[in-house]
C-alpha cells in the first residue's frame, strides 16, 4: 500500500513539475506576457483556461502529493526519497500560491 501511495505521489509531483517546466519553456521565448499566457492556456481545455483556476488545481495536486509523501515516510527505504518529494511538493505549492497573489 505504501508503494502505491509513493508512486501516486511521484506522479502527482511530476504533473506539477511539468506545468512549471512548460511555463519556463514558454517564458524563454521573446514574446509579450499576454502572448505567453495565451500560449500556455492553449494546452488546457476551454473550461480550464483561467489562470487562477489552473493555479488552484495545481496547488491541490502538489499538496496532495506532499501529503502522500508524508504518509510514505514511515516505511523503510522511503524515508529520504519521500522527504525530498515532500519538500519539493510543498515548496512548489507555496510558489504557486504566491504566484496567485
Amino acid at each position: 500500500m505504501k508503494n502505491l501511495k509513493f508512486i501516486i505521489a511521484c506522479l502527482l509531483l511530476a504533473t506539477g513539475l511539468s506545468s512549471f517546466i512548460y511555463w519556463f519553456t514558454i517564458t524563454s521565448k521573446d514574446i509579450s506576457f499576454e502572448a505567453m499566457k495565451a500560449e500556455y492556456n492553449t494546452v488546457f481545455p476551454s473550461f480550464l483556461q483561467h489562470s487562477a483556476l489552473q493555479s488552484l488545481i495545481l496547488i491541490v495536486v502538489l499538496v496532495s502529493a506532499g501529503l502522500l509523501f508524508i504518509q510514505t515516510r514511515t516505511k523503510k527505504g522511503f524515508k529520504i526519497p519521500a522527504t525530498a518529494g515532500m519538500v519539493l511538493s510543498f515548496l512548489f505549492a507555496f510558489w504557486q500560491l504566491f504566484s496567485i497573489m
